[in-house]
């Protein structure tokens, strides 16, 4: 399974790797089902629900949204809730996933959307099973797409601006 592969080449045990591909797929898979669907994205009255920080906070009480918002330095005010539903499902994560539950998905989350900032062992991971395996593509765009993102200015990343990429 992917998800428990970037994890071992971050130094998880493959036992622990097991054990976190399996959280990450109970919360992602709970998330999913929560979600709506890419026809129903589109409908603006099934997605056009406007609030504000007091209904956010309503609808996931165990979320501290005006912490979350400093840390984002982002300044509270109107915003749209487009999946109702999810808001729901991510507010029954938040009280029935143990801790360590958290701990795993979130190190799985970092460490899948950074690979591409990792060694290479991370970018070659990352493509083979997002462009090969989901998308259905080969691995002859690895190389032009590994030399492409060694090549930016100072190492830096492409797609990550400021960081520099490790090999």
């Amino acid at each position: 399974m992917y998800i428990a592969k970037p994890l071992t080449l971050a130094g998880t045990t493959e036992h622990e790797a097991q054990v976190s591909a399996q959280t990450v797929m109970r919360i992602e898979t709970a998330l999913a089902r929560a979600s709506l669907d890419n026809v129903a994205l589109r409908d603006p009255h099934v997605t056009d629900h406007p609030s504000n920080l007091d209904g956010l906070q309503k609808m996931t009480p165990h979320f501290d949204w005006g912490e979350f918002l400093r840390g984002a330095h982002v300044a509270p005010g109107v915003t749209y809730i487009d999946q109702p539903e999810f808001m729901a499902e991510f507010e029954h994560q938040l009280v029935s996933t143990p801790l360590a539950d958290w701990k795993r998905y979130l190190r799985w989350q970092l460490i899948n959307n950074e690979a591409g900032a990792l060694s290479k062992s991370f970018v070659v991971a990352h493509f083979d099973f997002y462009q090969r395996q989901l998308a259905g593509g080969d691995l002859g765009g690895l190389k032009i797409a590994y030399l492409a993102f060694k090549q930016t200015p100072q190492g830096q990343s492409a797609t990550k601006p400021g960081r520099k990429h490790r090999s």
